[in-house]
């Protein structure tokens, strides 16, 4: 199955034009893959760009500042869910 892909805006420079002439040459090259090869493909590029994601020390450090003690109740379900969505949101952006 065949699915269109958008086309990135060429730029007015010869660098962009030099850019776009290289994303299609990869573009071409990626859809000419087995479909096993391109997922794997998909996700190393994703994995490339989670990975190049500074951390956020700042919100680590306040999260670990006012995780709950000892003498605290454990989190609901609900602040469970929270936390973890926040994670994600944190990481996946």
């Amino acid at each position: 199955m065949q699915t269109q892909i958008e086309q990135p805006t060429i730029q007015a420079n010869d660098s962009g034009k030099e850019e776009f002439s290289r994303y299609q040459e990869l573009l071409d090259g990626a859809l000419a893959l087995p479909p096993e090869l391109r997922a794997m493909l998909v996700q190393r590029v994703v994995a490339s760009l989670v990975q190049a994601r500074p951390r956020n020390v700042k919100a680590l450090i306040e999260r670990v500042r006012t995780r709950p003690r000892g003498n605290q109740p454990p989190p609901t379900d609900e602040e469970m869910e929270q936390w973890i969505e926040e994670h994600r949101m944190e990481r996946y952006g």
